[in-house]
């Protein structure tokens, strides 16, 4: 049956998803030409996705191999690596229209940070990083970086470059420093063989990297820069293949792909199993947005399956997708149109205890006046399961039991309504 979207599941929608429309790229197969976009919104039922999108008709494929996105000022930039080009997209009206192709001939893109709306495109075949003017699609410099650069990651002034490889494609183990005013590196940093994804996380630079013998066997490292003082510490894990590439922030905290899950990075650079989430045979890659998980799995044919986790780990969306879904971008301008709840300026506050509960709960609240409230617990579909209260209530402090015995394990959310207020208590039911 299709789920009607009403008022309460759009301000769902603004509550977990912040207004939010994911897209997705996925790779294709490499000299096939299949790569293609996807998009979706978290509040949207898991039938309604949007894709594969192309410009004029699905005979117009996107191109060959789909390697990352990037959004900035309501466009959307596709760069595509064995196609070498960048294809840009506008996001002014909320759906992603095709603007214009950008060629780089033998390029060989790979990912692009955007600051002052000038775009940092890492190259490989031109062992440097591209500076794009985005104002009118100007090429205005290219720093060489004497190696293949990767991942590209901004802090302050500077722009850092993972260098996995040398220009010989031998394995490399430097991260960059530029300066973007200068328009040249300035500082080098020496970690682990093979550093490619990086993130950053208060003044620390997390890098992942990944390395192989002559015999292809994987090994695998973590480390870390302190951008204050320079220093770099690397922990070597040694030979293993259960190390991805992809590192994400979640929740405060730098995880890595690792063994069919994500695990966060302790302080000395070990992996905490312990939290591990999520269990999948074929994780691809990995993103994150707000408190919430984007998983691509692949099996290197189409159709593969984008999965969107909750901070618990339980799958909120699941989606069919083309060949190799690796890299995604997060637009939470698309919903602004749409009429927000108003400020609960008459609501002190509301709670829930115990959370996570099995299967009572206590609700309690605070009302700065009396009038006619609603109380009403809704599933993560935004579907309403049980109303608690629908009468005045005086002013002062509120306290009412939910039983959730008939219902599943799983996310629910506590909505209160007082007059033209509203304000929403996510909780968590565990049998």
């Amino acid at each position: 049956m299709k789920k009607i979207v009403t008022n309460l599941t759009i301000y769902l929608s603004i509550l977990y998803s912040q207004d939010l429309t994911t897209y997705v790229l996925c790779e294709g197969n490499f000299g096939n030409a299949n790569s293609s976009l996807w998009s979706f919104n978290n509040y949207l039922t898991e039938e309604e996705i949007n894709g594969p999108i192309h410009w004029d008709e699905n005979s117009n494929p996107l191109g060959d191999v789909g390697q990352s996105l990037t959004i900035n000022d309501e466009k959307l930039y596709i760069i595509m690596n064995n196609s070498h080009t960048i294809e840009v997209m506008n996001l002014s009206s909320g759906l992603a229209s095709y603007d214009t192709t950008l060629y780089l001939t033998n390029a060989s893109p790979r990912y692009m940070t955007i600051k002052n709306n000038y775009g940092y495109l890492s190259c490989w075949n031109l062992n440097g990083i591209l500076v794009i003017n985005l104002n009118n699609y100007e090429i205005m410099d290219t720093i060489l970086v004497n190696g293949m650069p990767e991942v590209l990651v901004q802090a302050d002034n500077y722009l850092y470059a993972s260098i996995p490889n040398k220009a010989d494609w031998s394995t490399n183990n430097q991260i960059i420093k530029i300066d973007t005013e200068l328009m040249s590196v300035i500082d080098s940093f020496s970690v682990s063989p093979g550093p490619s994804s990086m993130i950053l996380n208060n003044s620390n630079l997390y890098v992942a990297c990944s390395s192989y013998d002559s015999d292809w066997n994987s090994y695998a490292s973590n480390s870390k820069i302190n951008l204050i003082n320079g220093s770099v510490t690397n922990y070597d894990a040694g030979l293993t293949s259960d190390y991805g590439s992809d590192l994400i922030l979640f929740q405060s905290k730098v995880y890595r792909v690792f063994n069919g899950g994500l695990v966060p990075i302790n302080e000395d650079l070990t992996m905490d199993i312990s939290e591990k989430i999520g269990d999948y045979s074929n994780l691809y890659s990995a993103s994150s947005y707000g408190d919430y998980l984007y998983l691509g799995l692949s099996d290197y044919v189409a159709p593969d399956t984008i999965v969107v986790l909750d901070s618990e780990g339980e799958i909120i969306h699941e989606h069919q997708v083309s060949a190799i879904p690796g890299s995604f971008a997060f637009d939470d301008q698309t919903l602004n149109s749409l009429e927000k709840p108003p400020l609960a300026k008459n609501i002190q506050v509301i709670k829930n205890y115990p959370n996570p509960f099995n299967p009572i709960t206590n609700i309690s609240f605070e009302l700065n006046h009396l009038g006619f409230t609603n109380l009403y617990i809704v599933n993560i579909k935004g579907q309403i399961i049980e109303s608690l209260i629908n009468n005045n209530l005086m002013e002062g402090a509120h306290n009412i039991k939910w039983n959730g015995s008939l219902a599943p394990s799983g996310i629910y959310f506590a909505i209160l309504e007082h007059e033209q207020n509203k304000i929403v208590k996510k909780m968590s039911l565990i049998k």
